[in-house]
């Protein structure tokens, strides 16, 4: 199967517990499959679909209590579903105190997901504190108080804790990308630049910081030169499950062209993205507007 191929899997996890009722595996990842794929049917679909979501954990979760997987994927159900499709945020609550206790580790971090979600900050930030108490010396909790402060408009606090983090491990490249977004919010695109350049030369290249790059010279309208390298170098690969489309490379670096003034260039970018993707309204509307700004 194809990746994003969510009515296929569908069908393969399906099948997969017709053959064995009795893994919880194969249930958990058939309430994966649903979730996946319930934003690409209509809205009557969705409301059947998500009884087999629910279901589909439940079950996972009566075979092998044990399992965190199905238990964490019943809570963010439970957290993002309105009631009417049978989403309780009590429930989903309950399954994150469920998981801290067969994981501490992973029930903090369900804790914080739920409470982010959720929009409970005095919640989010209490759990965060007892997770850093527990084990000061973890990356991952102190990412999620940057996260929190970031989140909270305290983005100096934030930078310096993410510049501890990743003293400390430099190869968290979440915590890199995080840092490098949050400087590009606060226009610090030197220092934008040069997170994502050395995620770029490191050993093993992190082909999304290609895109980011490229991204930060289309929004500042610096390092226009490597940013158009960049991004032709990062539309050379297959984008990968999270990574932007080549439609989307195809925009920025059309904005890119723009800042450096090849207006035809720019708008050859623009035509290329809507060739990949014609409903892509950023591209539409930045085509009409250079177009304009031509001729």
């Amino acid at each position: 199967m194809a990746v994003g191929d969510y009515k296929n899997s569908v069908i393969a996890f399906e099948k997969a517990v017709d053959l064995n009722n009795s893994n919880s595996v194969y249930y958990n990842w058939l309430g994966n499959a649903f979730g996946n794929r319930i934003n690409e049917v209509n809205m009557l679909s969705k409301m059947k679909m998500a009884g087999k979501i629910k279901s589909s954990y439940e079950r996972a979760i009566e075979l092998d209590p044990q399992n965190i997987d199905p238990k964490w994927g019943l809570m963010q159900f439970h957290t993002n579903a309105p009631s009417i499709a049978g989403g309780d945020k009590k429930t989903a609550e309950e399954l994150a105190g469920e998981i801290k206790k067969i994981d501490p580790k992973r029930g903090y971090s369900a804790y914080m997901q739920f409470y982010r979600a959720t929009k409970k900050y005095d919640m989010l930030k209490k759990v965060i504190d007892e997770a850093i108490a527990s084990d000061p010396d973890d990356m991952d909790y102190m990412s999620q108080l940057a996260a929190y402060y970031n989140d909270n408009n305290e983005p100096g606090r934030a930078v310096e804790i993410y510049r501890k983090v990743l003293k400390a491990n430099p190869g968290n490249v979440q915590a890199a990308y995080q840092l490098g977004y949050l400087c590009v919010n606060m226009k610090e695109y030197d220092m934008a630049f040069d997170i994502f350049e050395d995620l770029i030369n490191r050993e093993e290249i992190d082909v999304g910081a290609l895109y980011q790059y490229g991204r930060v010279s289309a929004i500042s309208g610096d390092r226009l030169d490597k940013g158009i390298q960049y991004m032709q170098e990062y539309m050379k690969h297959e984008p990968t499950q999270g990574n932007p489309t080549h439609a989307a490379a195809f925009w920025r670096l059309g904005l890119i062209y723009e800042h450096k003034g090849d207006l035809e260039a720019a708008i050859k970018s623009m035509e290329k993205s809507l060739e990949l993707d014609p409903k892509y309204k950023s591209a539409k509307d930045d085509l009409k507007r250079i177009k304009e700004k031509k001729y």
